[in-house]
């Protein structure tokens, strides 16, 4: 397919070549199967599967390990998993933008090519991608929404020019909130997702409840069930929890951080997040097949379609608390409190001062 002579550079006919060949295939089908299977891990392995009989087979005795898995544990691990995969495409996204914005200067380069020369660093991704866009945040604006939705391309799907901006304000959103979650260290989401690849340095549990009452517990050391499970009281950690240790530098000592999962959330998000990519990459491959024919007997990636009036991100759920951070060491960041934070769905976070712990208990006095 790619015959010698080697050369010292990729000529702009191999480039062409080799990009024949990515556009042809579908980097969205891979992620669209992940997040099925999340929503499928729920149910069992069946002895009649063939993948299950020939896993058996091979594995022998050591099978019983995979196919009798607790559903207590299973399920846990569908959250770490299910924000594991969000940051998966989220950086899928940035890097396919980095490639696509470095070709747009070198025409006669693949762009395979130059997803695969990609930073290592995600904060460099980033860092060159805005470089590359064109000066002024409105020019930017208006390249990003030409690289994700050219207007004269979208005519047969949006026919009105208040969707088709609508859309591509949408989906820019989604292209920043996954720089958001590559950078944001209030709190660390990108120090989880690695803590999760790099050995599974992350803990998950779901009999943790952390509630924030209006009052604290009686002279008697009991607290009323209606109380504790009144309007006032609000939950800010529950479900399943994610805790992980983290450094905010090699010099800075260790935070232990309680993340609140939402699983539905975070496949959610993915979602969002692998629609947004899909589209950036079926406009690249109509732009890359403008001038040239698609190999027979293969054809590009069908448009994922795209969003009109939602969803946007961080608004799928309303505001809440979802993590918690504790500085274990010193000497904390520049500006770092010493007390452990409270960090919002909105943003915002707050410092916690926590008292003595004490062993109480909950009374039902309603009679019932």
């Amino acid at each position: 397919m790619y015959p010698p002579p080697i050369a010292d550079s990729v000529s702009s006919d191999l480039a062409a070549r080799l990009d024949d060949q990515f556009f042809t295939g579908d980097p969205s089908a891979y992620f669209r199967a992940r997040l099925r299977a999340l929503l499928a891990t729920g149910a069992s392995w069946s002895p009649e599967d063939k993948l299950t009989a020939e896993v058996q087979r091979l594995l022998g005795p050591g099978a019983a390990l995979l196919t009798d898995v607790d559903p207590r544990a299973q399920q846990m691990q569908v959250a770490v998993d299910a924000i594991a995969l969000r940051h998966q495409i989220a950086e899928a996204l940035l890097r396919l933008l980095h490639a696509i914005l470095h070709k747009e200067s070198s025409p006669d380069a693949s762009l395979w090519v130059a997803l695969t020369d990609t930073p290592n660093a995600m904060k460099d991704v980033i860092k060159e991608a805005k470089a590359a866009l064109r000066d002024g945040p409105a020019e930017a604006y208006e390249q990003l929404g030409d690289l994700l939705l050219p207007r004269a391309d979208v005519s047969d799907v949006l026919t009105e020019a208040d969707e088709i901006e609508d859309s591509r304000n949408i989906h820019i959103e989604w292209v920043n909130f996954a720089i958001k979650l590559m950078l944001d260290k209030d709190p660390d989401l990108n120090a989880a997702h690695n803590k999760f690849k790099h050995g599974m340095a992350i803990r998950p549990q779901d009999d943790l409840l952390l509630t924030l009452m209006p009052t604290g517990p009686s002279p008697d050391g009991t607290v009323e069930a209606d109380v504790l499970n009144g309007p006032q009281t609000a939950a800010l950690l529950d479900g399943v929890t994610a805790e992980f240790l983290a450094r905010r530098g090699q010099k800075h000592g260790l935070e232990l951080t309680q993340m609140r999962t939402d699983p539905a959330l975070a496949i959610s998000e993915a979602g969002a997040l692998m629609i947004t990519h899909a589209l950036l990459f079926h406009r690249a491959a109509v732009r890359h097949f403008a001038e040239r024919k698609v190999p027979d007997h293969r054809k590009i990636a069908t448009s994922p379609g795209c969003f009109v009036g939602g969803p946007h991100p961080g608004k799928m759920r309303a505001d809440r608390p979802f993590a918690l951070r504790f500085p274990l060491s010193l000497p904390l960041p520049p500006g770092a409190s010493p007390k452990p934070q409270l960090f919002w769905t909105d943003g915002k976070r707050q410092d916690l001062t926590i008292g003595k712990a004490q062993r109480v208990r909950v009374v039902d006095t309603s009679g019932g």
